[in-house]
């Protein structure tokens, strides 16, 4: 049987091991400590939100946001051949290897307080492979006279063509060849145009015509003696 001596020992003992050591007055340090989650970063951008890249030509495209600032940057899918997201700044950037048409990427960024995406639009096109050639780059028509068609030379397979500005009345291009042909109705000051040659998915070229429209000139007149 236990003596009260030792019974009192062994309550000791056990107030000794269950009590924590910092439950003590006189304002030691035991207060717990409470973790506070920073601020969600917000309104996440990128300055080129819809950009346009060319094969073999380097990129930065650098995001922005406010609230807490992220820890972390993913993107779904991934990024196109040659371009990738610094998992730390975010900033996309590289020298894209392969087209692509326009396609979406959502970006990511996140912190210990929450998370932001925004949706950004990439095409890759290929550089242009050379100057689309017309063999009359400065062309001077007369009202009412058809013109002699300008026939791009070496286009390329599978091409379509547009031309800006609008050709004087009159004109016309072909979207499946280039041709420019017919017969100028009114007369129309000096003006440059650009051909556009686009073939799928992302190749291009171009050229700059210059074309005026006067007026045409009389024929055939005479003078009374």
């Amino acid at each position: 049987m236990m003596s009260a001596a030792k019974r009192s020992a062994f309550v000791l003992f056990l107030l000794t091991a269950l009590v924590p050591a910092g439950c003590g007055g006189g304002g030691g340090g035991g207060g717990a400590v409470v973790a506070v989650a920073p601020a969600a970063p917000v309104g996440l951008s990128y300055s080129q939100g819809t950009a346009t890249y060319v094969v073999g030509i380097f990129v930065n495209n650098v995001p922005s946001f406010s609230g807490g600032a992220p820890t972390s940057w993913t993107v779904t899918p991934a990024l196109p051949g040659g371009l990738n997201l610094d998992p730390a700044t975010g900033v996309i950037s590289g020298t894209p290897s392969t087209p692509i048409l326009q396609s979406q990427f959502e970006i990511k960024a996140t912190n210990a307080g929450g998370s932001t995406q925004v949706t950004i639009l990439i095409t890759v096109i290929l550089p242009p492979q050379n100057t689309l050639a017309y063999p009359v780059q400065f062309a001077v028509y007369s009202i009412d006279i058809a013109i002699t068609p300008n026939v791009p030379q070496a286009t390329l397979p599978g091409g379509s063509y547009t031309i800006q500005p609008a050709l004087p009345a009159g004109l016309s291009i072909s979207s499946t060849s280039g041709v420019i042909s017919g017969t100028p109705t009114t007369a129309s000051a000096q003006t440059t145009y650009t051909v556009t040659e686009i073939v799928p998915p992302s190749s291009f070229r171009v050229s700059e015509l210059t074309i005026t429209v006067e007026l045409t000139p009389p024929m055939n007149l005479d003078y009374d003696s």
